[in-house]
């Protein structure tokens, strides 16, 4: 017993960080249950590659933490919907809604139209039974520029990932 209890002093005593040669300070809510941080490139270019050796501390105080290595694999699946539902809304807005189907997660939507030379402002919602409704976004826009043979439009916008039922309108 004494000889463990003599192994995790010298164990402390060893952790100095202010010997390390390679740290960065996060800013940090100290009212907050859960931080979330984004690596800078400065330090995982000088630590192992599996980042075993990473640390963080407050004080000299070693802070338990979960790794999330986020690889740069994207997946990418269109599907389509048919319209649910299309209508006009008070102030005189056009609002659809789709159906992508259960089990999808989704972020975006993709709009087709002949229309051409027009921007318009566009917002997202979501909903599991189509009576409650989560606002997405609300900034989005669309827009199509058409001349002299020329088309540059922007028909798609994205919104965080969602996993609701997914009946979303616009």
């Amino acid at each position: 017993m004494a000889w463990a209890l003599g192994c995790a002093v010298l164990l402390k005593a060893d952790f100095q960080p202010a010997r390390w040669k390679y740290r960065r300070t996060l800013a940090a809510d100290p009212n907050a249950q859960i931080l979330a941080f984004n690596m800078e490139r400065g330090v995982y270019v000088h630590a192992r590659a599996d980042l075993g050796d990473l640390r963080l501390v407050h004080g000299e105080d070693e802070i338990p933490y979960v790794l999330e290595k986020m690889t740069g694999l994207h997946r990418y699946e269109e599907l389509s919907t048919g319209l649910v539902d299309q209508g006009v809304t008070p102030p005189g807005d056009l609002e659809v809604t789709v159906d992508v189907g259960e089990g999808h997660r989704h972020n975006g939507i993709r709009l087709s139209t002949p229309k051409t030379n027009f921007r318009q402002r566009v917002a997202i919602e979501t909903s599991d039974d189509r009576r409650r409704w989560t606002r997405a976004r609300d900034d989005g826009s669309i827009f199509d520029f058409s001349d002299d043979g020329r088309r540059i439009s922007l028909l798609y916008v994205g919104y965080p990932k969602y996993r609701k039922r997914d009946y979303g309108r616009s």
